[in-house]
């Protein structure tokens, strides 16, 4: 939802530190998003597992470039679920 509503800092919040690391800041994912165009408005999870503590969510999203896929690898941290890797890729 955070990057939803242009949150940038909500989102990479919910990001595992090393993911945070590899995008660097918060101002490192707002331009890697917006550069392309992929901040998504709409999105239905079509596949969804939990293999231990480790997860992944896969479907279509609607992005301001259009159409296209996205998918999230989660990870288990503490009681919560951080974004370990995601890819909004146009169709």
């Amino acid at each position: 939802q955070s990057l939803k509503t242009a949150n940038y800092e909500g989102a990479y919040a919910l990001m595992t530190p090393e993911l945070q690391k590899s995008i660097g800041n918060v101002q490192g994912l707002q331009k890697m998003i917006e550069s392309a165009r992929a901040q998504p408005t709409q999105w239905t999870f079509t596949d969804r597992s939990v293999n231990g503590n480790t997860g992944h969510l896969a479907g279509n999203v609607t992005m301001l470039s259009g159409e296209g896929t996205v998918s999230l690898d989660l990870a288990k941290s503490g009681n919560a679920w951080k974004i370990d890797a995601f890819n909004l890729k146009p169709k």
